[in-house]
């Protein structure tokens, strides 16, 4: 091998090296922005989760709010029918006519 292979091998190699380095810089750039999109998209699903979570909550106070209005309108509705029934004479052989 004399000297101008090695020349052409070393600037062979200083080209290789050179693209590489490009594709690395690169795939170093690329990888990064896939870093801030899983980032962004962790942070979406986080926020996603917890809205979830309020509208579950929003969901389970309004479901103990009217369970509350229908037990007082059933006790409501209870008493009335008791007023209702004191009012009306009740049956009996008496009454019979």
């Amino acid at each position: 091998m004399n000297l101008e292979n090695m020349d052409q091998l070393i600037d062979g190699l200083a080209e290789r090296l050179k693209v590489l380095k490009e594709s690395r810089d690169r795939f170093k750039d690329e990888l990064e922005g896939a870093k801030t999109q899983l980032k962004d998209k962790e942070m979406e699903h986080i926020r996603q989760e917890k809205e979830s979570q309020r509208r579950i909550e929003q969901l389970e106070r309004e479901k103990m709010n009217l369970q509350k209005e229908k037990a007082q309108m059933e006790s409501r509705l209870t008493a009335v029918y008791g007023k209702l029934k004191n009012l009306l004479p009740q049956e009996g052989p008496d009454n019979r006519g």
